[in-house]
């Protein structure tokens, strides 16, 4: 399996996914200010996603729910049906309990809402980046 036993290294990525630009731009800022020992990678779409998992050590994804052609919650699904032990923190504007149901039935390690409190995104990506591998699915 891939990413089973991972640790923080110069290797190691947190990889941003949400069709919208200024996401993209934004989160990984706020990464870097606070967390500067995490490289950051971003991806516009769940294919992208896909490409760069093969490609990079990624400790965490943090996605956008609601994307063009395949959103978040199927993002979750083939990152399992791939076999990667990968904490993904889900994000959405558009909230709702069935949104909700749906994102940690697929295996989401956070859910948060959008706009995100800088405090809690923190937080949540703190504790997925050092979450153990073994302890996912």
């Amino acid at each position: 399996m891939a990413n089973e036993d991972m640790t923080i290294s110069e290797s190691s990525y947190v990889l941003v996914v949400d069709d919208d630009e200024a996401t993209r731009y934004a989160l990984p800022q706020l990464i870097r200010h606070h967390r500067p020992m995490l490289l950051v990678e971003t991806a516009g779409s769940v294919e992208e996603t896909m490409q760069l998992l093969a490609e990079r050590n990624v400790l965490t994804i943090i996605s956008d729910v609601r994307m063009p052609q395949e959103d978040g919650i199927r993002l979750m699904r083939r990152v399992r049906e791939k076999g990667y032990r990968i904490p993904v923190i889900v994000m959405t504007a558009d909230v709702t309990d069935a949104i909700e149901d749906q994102s940690f039935a697929a295996g989401a390690y956070a859910f948060l809402r959008k706009p995100l409190v800088a405090k809690q995104f923190l937080d949540a990506l703190d504790y997925a980046v050092h979450y153990p591998r073994t302890a996912l699915y």
